[in-house]
């Protein structure tokens, strides 16, 4: 037996054609998270699935408050960012966007980790975000910052301007250049 649960999402929408509309997005994200074996959060015991709905505003541009985002929702979303990578990567990165000014630690940690994985088809959008985490305070964040830098470098049109234009920003910013430049193979890296 299936308990019914009133949709957030839906509930502010009178109109008939963005209602199905939403519900027609809501279901194709839930088929796609089940082909990714993404079970909490494709399941259908209820429609308030907190990070259903974080990925679904990113991808919207919509407001949504990641500070509610619980530490079940966030382990699965880090634990999974390989798989949607490929099945909602601009949802993803939305939504890694709006976490790399989280006011916790560990989920700015996670975040600048992540960005590793989009640096294929987002390589400006990754390099933006990754500033911003390599200006952090926390070491931790600045360190997982270079570790998603040296996926960055070999990857970019022109390597050396990158690291050239990186060689120009503040001090911690440069200091995760140094590190992710240690971590790579001559002749980028020292």
């Amino acid at each position: 037996m299936f308990h019914s649960t009133r949709n957030l999402l839906l509930a502010r929408f009178s109109d008939g054609a963005e209602l199905r509309r939403r519900r027609s997005l809501a279901r194709l994200a839930s088929d796609l998270l089940q082909r990714v074996r993404m079970p909490l959060l494709a399941r259908k015991t209820s429609t308030e699935d907190v990070l259903a709905a974080a990925l679904l505003a990113a991808e919207l541009g919509e407001s949504h408050d990641t500070r509610c985002l619980p530490e079940r929702a966030l382990r699965e979303l880090f634990t999974s960012v390989r798989e949607l990578r490929v099945s909602v990567p601009y949802a993803t990165l939305k939504l890694l966007s709006r976490l790399a000014s989280d006011s916790r630690l560990e989920v700015r940690v996670q975040t600048a980790r992540s960005l590793g994985w989009f640096v294929d088809g987002y390589a400006k959008r990754v390099e933006e975000l990754l500033l911003l985490l390599a200006c952090d305070t926390s070491r931790k964040v600045r360190a997982a910052a270079s570790e998603s830098l040296a996926d960055l470098i070999p990857k970019a049109n022109d390597p050396w301007e990158l690291i050239e234009s990186w060689n120009q920003h503040p001090d911690r910013a440069r200091e995760v250049l140094r590190a992710a430049r240690r971590s790579l193979p001559p002749p980028l890296g020292t």
